[in-house]
């Protein structure tokens, strides 16, 4: 009884346990063998709370007839309430009362011995779990998202939204890891012998023998109903991608404990790109520690080896009020194994003589059995929660007058998912606007780069925000922002390309309009600023880097330029000084890890192309590592959310400090030449 109580107790104030949930604390078996009763009712009554918390938090986001947009009452209701079918549980609800419309759904009587516990939820709905979005706000913007392979799920993490305040990680070494690899490898050889290795799963196969589809196009998630219940005909791990972002192509189960993994190519790849991934696993055992093996990478170094760890996000967790991605994992390695490339592989043709993949390799111990649980080599950040995140913005601004905040379809992907442009500045008189300088901001150019993506996040709120220096950006800039330049390869969970097969950061010399649209009409926005007398003030694409640790800047020193021609430029050194502000400014950014080298292979880069196009003095490349900090105040950790979306608003503070060392005549010190032939 009384831990029966304690539970309710949990499940009521949810605020009052969340915890710090760390790897350490992951790795711990749950003591319950099913999921916790707070975790039960969620699985009974959850989808009722969520429609009462959406009419009573956002009942304002539906039309006054109840209706979505040009959505009919009827059809309206027939879509939430097919959201609400989890295994038929709305056959229990009167047919009469099915076809009244949603704005009633709170009169709904829920089972006696549920309905105080979901009253209370409902009270403390506004200070739960964190969130920028409703989940039915993400469903309705996921209906247009084209992909290609169609999805089965909307991720979990994805639907519910972002949790920035989870605390950072240490970063984990472990020196042996790798000597220890070579004897588990050894082991692996002699031990299984006898064990014939299984496919268990196999996304071709389950493309290729899918008969029917969602016609309605509408998909939801229900992993909370699958929560605490193992798969009757297999004791194996289960696992599936076919959401946003996921790209898992095989997994090969080669002994008791321990699955080879295989990622999806990028679309149409003409180079092979195997770096990042996304997928779920569930049907887990607790007190097992599973072996993950990635064996088709292709990087010839990994952060993995600098104490970086995979980053798993548990649906449990999450109901029990523990929400958000943690670094798990032990024995992290990353080395060369015997899968030989290939003779199409661009390795092979080329004059390198590495030709080998290369394996990502952890162990993972399961905190919960039967769980469902998300892995990730970096933060995801979908194409979905991006509208879902701008049309919330916008509702948001609409009581604010002092704003301009306008989002415009640029163009149209070759799926034809549409490219947004975010127009950000204090609403003034056409002589006020005349006077304000233009910066041009774009991100996740590079699909697997998703830190991008929370940067870009992090200054759009800040922008819109009332703080001061936010107010002063407004009043002094209008900034011109493409959140997401390469939406399909977002979608379809690619590392580096487009539906094109190309990498698009090489694109930008010459970019063909039928091909890469998002880089011709980017290019063409800069260069019609250019032409009118309007040229950008600054202008930085926003990416990650995957070998370095930190936040950097790559800028354009004409004197280190491969070009003899660019060598006899004149001019004033002003590309240091942003990076210097940007150094006294961010806790996260390291100057000397900066470079101002104009490469011949980084010709076709938004970077290079852009300043020799324009002759922008400040065209940038802002660099964040995937792994975490090896200077400053965050030395010694991994990086998190919160660090990337502060490292977003601290962009945005440094272009404010920028324009007014301008403006009292302040030169760079140009104390970065220490290191400026810093390798990219």
């Amino acid at each position: 009884l009384i831990a029966f109580l304690n539970d309710v107790f949990f499940c009521i104030f949810p605020e009052t346990f969340l915890t710090q949930t760390d790897d350490e604390a992951m790795s711990r078996a749950s003591q319950s063998e099913k999921p916790p009763i707070p975790l039960r009712i969620f699985q009974k009554e959850t989808h009722w709370y969520r429609f009462l918390t959406r009419e009573l938090d956002y009942g304002t986001l539906l039309s006054k007839d109840g209706t979505f947009g040009n959505v009919s009452a009827k059809q309206t209701d027939n879509m939430l309430f097919e959201m609400a079918d989890l295994e038929n549980f709305m056959l229990e609800i009167n047919q009469r009362q099915r076809r009244r419309s949603i704005s009633s759904l709170r009169e709904i009587r829920l089972s006696g011995k549920h309905r105080s516990i979901t009253e209370q939820l409902l009270e403390k709905s506004q200070s739960g779990m964190p969130t920028w979005y409703h989940w039915i706000d993400y469903c309705c913007q996921a209906v247009s998202t084209r992909s290609v392979i169609p999805f089965e799920s909307l991720g979990y993490p994805d639907m519910h939204g972002c949790y920035p305040n989870l605390p950072q990680q240490k970063l984990k070494c472990y020196p042996n890891a790798l000597l220890n690899m070579v004897g588990h490898l050894l082991e692996r050889l002699e031990s299984n012998k006898d064990y014939i290795p299984k496919v268990v799963y196999d996304l071709d196969q389950l493309v290729a023998t899918r008969r029917t589809y969602n016609t309605s196009k509408f998909i939801l998630n229900n992993d909370i109903v699958k929560l605490g219940r193992s798969n009757p005909n297999t004791t194996s791990l289960q696992f599936e991608s076919r959401f946003e972002g996921g790209n898992l192509r095989k997994v090969i189960q080669v002994g008791p404990y321990e699955y080879d993994l295989i990622l999806t190519p990028d679309t149409n790849q003409m180079n092979e790109y195997y770096h990042t991934y996304y997928f779920q696993v569930s049907n887990m055992l607790t007190e097992i520690s599973y072996t993950l093996n990635i064996i088709n990478c292709v990087k010839t170094r990994s952060l993995y080896n600098s104490g970086m760890q995979p980053l798993v996000f548990s649906v449990t967790e999450a109901l029990l009020g523990r929400p958000g991605w943690v670094r798990i994992g032990g024995n992290c390695v990353y080395y060369r194994n015997f899968y030989s490339r290939g003779s199409s592989s661009t390795a092979a043709k080329s004059s390198e003589t590495v030709t080998s993949y290369y394996t990502a390799s952890f162990n993972v111990h399961f905190r919960h059995r039967y769980d469902i649980c998300y892995f990730a080599y970096h933060y995801p950040y979908t194409y979905t929660m991006l509208k879902t995140h701008l049309v919330k913005t916008n509702q948001l601004l609409s009581l604010k007058k002092d704003i301009h905040f306008r989002t415009d379809v640029m163009c149209h992907t070759l799926s034809g998912n549409p490219v947004i442009l975010v127009t950000v500045t204090e609403l003034g008189d056409r002589i006020q606007l005349k006077s304000r300088d233009i910066v041009v901001l774009s991100a996740r150019i590079h699909p697997g780069e998703s830190n991008s993506s929370w940067m870009m996040h992090g200054m759009i709120n800040y922008l819109i925000s009332d703080h001061p220096f936010a107010k002063l950006a407004r009043s002094k800039f209008i900034f011109k922002l493409i959140p997401m330049l390469n939406v399909d390869g977002v979608i379809n969970g690619n590392h580096r390309c487009s539906l094109a097969g190309k990498d698009l950061n090489r694109q930008w010399v010459a970019p063909e309009r039928s091909m890469y649209p998002s880089i011709y009409h980017t290019k063409n926005l800069i260069s019609y600023l250019h032409r009118i007398g309007r040229t950008p003030f600054v202008y930085c694409d926003f990416h990650g880097h995957s070998r370095k640790m930190n936040v950097f800047l790559y800028g354009n020193n004409p004197n280190l330029s491969w070009y003899t021609g660019d060598r006899l430029q004149k001019h004033g050194f002003e590309f240091y000084q942003f990076p210097e502000i940007l150094d006294e400014t961010s806790t996260a950014f390291e100057l000397k890890y900066c470079a101002f080298t104009i490469k011949k292979n980084k010709e076709g880069s938004a970077r290079v192309a852009i300043w020799r196009d324009t002759g922008i003095s400040r065209a940038y490349t802002l660099e964040a590592s995937y792994a975490g900090f090896d200077t400053g105040g965050y030395k010694g950790h991994q990086i998190t959310t919160r660090d990337l979306i502060e490292m977003g608003e601290q962009f945005v503070e440094s272009l404010v400090r920028l324009k007014k060392s301008i403006e009292q005549g302040k030169s760079p010190t140009r104390r970065f030449e220490i290191g400026a032939e810093q390798k990219e």
